[in-house]
Order: structure tokens, then C-alpha cells, then sequence
């Protein structure tokens, strides 16, 4: 290099296709030697302007030497271009990326701290309009923004260009511990809003941050106040995207009391938008909230039941316990709600919804065309008429006692079976009413409402099925095994069984059931 540069000094300025100098090379690389060298050869005085020209030197991407070395990481080759040009701080790029904020953007924090203690003024903006405390704040060097704080006390109040101030990123991100720093040093970070409207705590609902949250409430309550660009508070982004932990917190929060039920510019609450955006388990949070107002209305004229059934991305079951939910939070049900709950049952009748995605939602279910508490009343008394009849049946017995107190006919085999399908009829409508008053006492379970109304009417088809099996069995037993009497009634017996019994067993999903096939001789 030294014989080439004697015989050629103009190649020292001479760039490449890229708008590279030998120095932007060597700095890149990280030949420390090399840079020495280069930067050296114009050094004798009548020489220095030709150094200076050299050192701030840039690309086509308006890079100087000194942002190829940073953004390499080579802190050797930095500290000797800054002390050959400490002015080759305040140049940037395309970019717009000064070299301090290249250095804790890359996260070459050596290099950061050199620079602020080595140059008095020296430049902090970046790339988007973000100046160095926006990207201390994304690489979490909470002592760095310390130093920030002191040196460059302004740029903790700019904003990027979205609007965003560092406090909105240390939000975005959950630092707690960064939030607290900001709010000790300047109070009115809190309220400062980007170009939608979203505040530091807008963010930090949206993001489920907790700590962050508490940390804003605490220190500047009235940010629970701030609405973004479409009318919405913090709750109304923390239910868009389904923070649980975030509702709750502003549910319990004082100062937000009176925004529960505020509307966006569409007229949506924040039951609304659980509805909207199907938010099953926070619409159940809310619900149990006797603050929300659950008959609110958006500008439609829609209420979020209104939305959840036109909608029906929810299942059946998660319907009926958002509805009853509902119907348990207001006790004056109005005119309106009964309508909703009304067209939920005739809705299920209708074939499966579209959604706008054109995905079939699936939410029909087979026995949805029932009306369901009619049903459940119905099989409560089915159930005591049974159980009454079986237990009477079990202790007055066909063919009567002998002087012992035994019965005439225990050694009959249809006499026998009679007993067993008394029995299991007993059983089986014994446990659907023992179902049913563990209904009555946890009502908070009726979210499965259906399925055990469903279960139930299993049980009592059994229950019956066992008691036709039973009638069967007490005639054989009670007449001659030679009867014509007997073989017709059987006969006639048979008949309509069958088809009831494969029924049972389609439903129930069993194979065979094996004292059937040998009672029936069926298969």
C-alpha cells in the first residue's frame, strides 16, 4: 500500500462501483493497521485538508468510514477515526442514522458510552425520526438511559414517525422498571398519544402488561381517560385482543369506573367488542360485572348478544352460558332481550352460518331444535313416574309369595330376568333424577346444560326400554311355557322392540348389548 500510494496518491480518494474509498474497506473489515496507514499518509499539515476529506469521505448509502466500523463492531478503528475527526459524529447516512444511535441500535454499547464521553455535542437521531433513547429502550439498557437522561434530556420527549415516544416502546415491550424511569423524569410522557391516539397505557392493556398498567394508573390516573383516534379506551383494546389479566385489572381499577361502559366512535362498548372480535371468556368477565351495561347499543342498533347471534362463531353451549350469564346479571329483563333469547332457539333450526372468511362455523347441534328447559321439565316428571313404577314393581312381584315370605316364581328364568330389568330400570332412572338435583344445587354449571339434558334422555329411553324388557319378561314368567297366550305376546312384543332398540344402541354408540340379542334373538 505505502509503494502504491507513493507512485499513485490519488488513488486514496478513488472510490469503488459502491462509492467505497480504501478506507470505508479497511474500516469495514477491521485492518486496524491498514486504517492507520491510510489515514497517516495525509498526515503532514499541508496535507490535512486532503485527511479531512478522506475521513468524511462517503458511499453511495452516505456511509463514512465511521459508520462501517460501528456497524462492525471493530471499537479500535472507531476510537482512532474519532480522534483524527470527532465531527464525524454529526454525519448520517441515508438512513438517517447518526453514528451514536447506529452504535445502540446494533447494541455496541462500548461503543455508545465512547462516544457520549468523548465528543461534548455530538448527535442522537435515527432512522424514522427514532433518536438513541428509543433505541436504548428496545435493546433494555436501563443504566445507558440513565446516561441518556442526563446528556440528551429532550429526546426522551420526541417522537418517532408513527408518534411514538420511548415510553411507548417501553410499554410496548413491558418494561416496568423503564416506565418508572420515564415517569420520575417527565410526568407528561404518559400523555402523550402517536398518530392514532394510543397512549403508553392503550399499549400496555393491549399487550396484557400488567405491571406497566399499575405503574401508569398509579402515577398518572387520569391517562385512564385518554381515548385514541376511534373514540376506544384501554379496556376496548384489551378485550380486542383478548387480555384477560388487562380487563380485570381495569375492572378493578377506581379511576377507570366510569369508562366501563363508554362507546367508541361506533358506538361499541367494550361488551361490544368482546362480542365482535369472540372473546367468549372476557364477554363472561364482563357479564359478571354488574356495571356493564349489557342492553348498551352500538349506532346499528345492535346489542352484543344481537352481534354474538348474528355472528354464531360461538358453540351452543358457549351461547346458552354467555346468555345466561346475561339473563342472571339483569333482573328486569326487557322486551328486547327476551326477543334475543327467543331467536337464539329458532336460529338453531337454521342451517350453519357462513362467516365473511366463507368458513362453515359448526355450530349446529342435533338436538337444538328442542327447547331445552320444556324438555328438562318433561324428563323430571318422566323420571319420578319411572322410578315409582320400578320400585313398586320390585317389591310386588308376579306371582305372588309362598307362606316363607319367598317368591313363588325364583326359580323361573323369565321370573329371573323380570328382576334384572326391573332393577336396571330402577337404576337408571334413579341416577337421571339424582342428575338432576345436582343441576339444582350448582346452577353455576349450567354452561352444560345441554349435554346433560342430553344424557338424560338417554337414561330414560334406557329406563324405558329396560321396563317394556320387564313387561315381557313378567308375562312369559306368569303363564305356561306352552301358552298360545304367551307366544303372541311375545311374539307381538318383539316387534316394535327391535327397531327401538338398534335406535338406542346407534345413539349410545355400543356395539351389542348381550342380553338383548338373547332375549330378542336378534343376530
Amino acid at each position: 500500500m505505502k509503494k502504491v500510494l507513493d507512485l499513485q496518491r490519488s488513488l486514496l480518494l478513488l472510490t469503488n462501483c459502491n462509492g467505497n474509498t480504501a478506507l470505508h474497506i479497511a474500516a469495514r473489515l477491521g485492518h486496524l493497521d491498514m486504517t492507520e496507514l491510510l489515514i497517516t499518509t495525509c498526515a503532514k499539515e499541508q496535507e490535512a485538508a486532503e485527511k479531512f476529506l478522506l475521513l468524511r469521505k462517503r458511499n453511495l448509502e452516505e456511509n463514512t468510514a465511521l459508520h462501517e466500523a460501528i456497524r462492525n463492531n471493530y471499537y479500535d478503528i472507531v476510537k482512532l477515526l474519532i480522534w483524527e475527526d470527532p465531527e464525524l459524529v454529526s454525519f448520517t447516512n441515508n438512513a438517517g442514522e447518526y453514528p451514536l444511535f447506529l452504535a445502540v441500535d446494533q447494541g455496541f454499547f462500548k461503543i455508545a458510552h465512547y462516544i457520549i464521553d468523548t465528543v461534548p455535542k455530538c448527535f442522537y437521531g435515527g432512522r424514522n425520526n427514532m433518536n438513541v433513547s428509543h433505541a436504548a429502550v428496545i435493546r433494555y439498557q436501563t443504566n445507558f438511559l440513565r446516561k441518556i437522561f442526563d446528556k440528551f434530556p429532550k429526546a426522551i420527549l420526541e417522537s418517532d414517525k408513527n408518534g411514538w415516544t420511548p415510553l411507548h416502546y417501553a410499554a410496548y415491550f413491558g418494561n416496568t422498571e423503564v416506565v418508572k424511569m420515564f415517569l420520575e423524569n417527565n410526568i407528561s410522557l404518559a400523555y402523550k398519544i402517536d398518530k392514532e391516539g394510543i397512549s403508553a397505557l392503550h399499549i400496555s392493556a393491549m399487550r396484557g402488561s400488567g405491571g406497566v398498567m399499575r405503574a401508569l394508573i398509579i402515577k398518572c390516573p387520569n391517562t385512564c381517560e385518554l381515548l385514541d383516534n376511534k373514540g376506544r379506551t384501554a379496556l376496548h383494546l384489551a378485550v380486542e385482543h383478548g387480555k384477560k389479566n388487562a380487563v380485570k385489572l381495569l375492572l378493578q381499577t377506581l379511576t377507570f369506573q366510569d369508562h366501563i361502559n363508554e362507546q367508541d366512535k361506533e358506538g361499541n362498548t367494550p361488551l361490544h367488542v368482546a362480542a365482535i372480535n369472540d372473546r367468549f371468556k372476557i364477554s363472561l368477565m364482563l357479564t359478571d360485572d354488574r356495571r356493564v351495561e349489557k342492553l348498551a347499543v352500538n349506532k346499528e342498533g345492535m346489542s352484543a348478544a344481537d352481534i354474538i347471534e348474528s355472528r354464531r362463531k360461538l358453540s351452543w353451549s358457549e351461547n346458552k352460558a354467555f346468555l345466561s350469564n346475561w339473563l342472571s346479571g339483569e333482573r328486569q329483563l326487557t322486551n328486547s332481550l327476551e326477543r334475543v333469547v327467543g331467536s337464539h332457539i329458532q336460529a338453531t333450526k337454521r342451517e350453519p352460518v357462513v362467516s365473511k372468511m366463507g368458513e362453515d362455523n359448526n355450530t349446529e347441534d342435533p338436538e337444538t331444535d328442542l327447547d331445552i328447559r320444556s324438555m328438562s321439565n318433561f324428563q323430571i316428571t318422566a323420571i319420578t313416574i319411572i322410578t315409582t313404577i320400578t320400585f313398586a314393581a320390585g317389591l310386588q312381584l308376579p306371582g305372588g309369595f309362598d307362606t316363607n315370605g319367598k317368591a313363588v316364581l325364583r326359580d323361573n328364568d323369565d321370573f329371573k330376568e323380570f328382576l334384572e330389568y326391573v332393577s336396571a330400570a330402577f337404576v337408571t332412572s334413579a341416577s337421571a333424577m339424582f342428575i338432576h338435583f345436582c343441576m339444582a344445587l350448582f346452577p353455576k354449571y349450567h354452561s352444560i346444560e345441554y349435554a346433560t339434558v342430553l344424557l338424560l334422555s338417554i337414561l330414560i329411553e334406557m329406563s324405558i326400554l329396560f321396563m317394556v324388557f320387564a313387561f315381557g319378561s313378567g308375562i312369559s314368567a306368569v303363564l305356561d311355557e306352552n301358552s298360545t297366550i304367551s307366544e303372541s305376546a311375545s311374539n307381538s312384543f318383539h316387534i316394535p322392540v327391535v327397531p327401538f332398540l338398534y335406535f338406542l344402541i346407534s345413539r349410545m354408540g355400543f356395539p351389542y348389548i348381550p342380553r338383548a340379542r338373547k332375549l330378542l334373538g336378534y343376530m
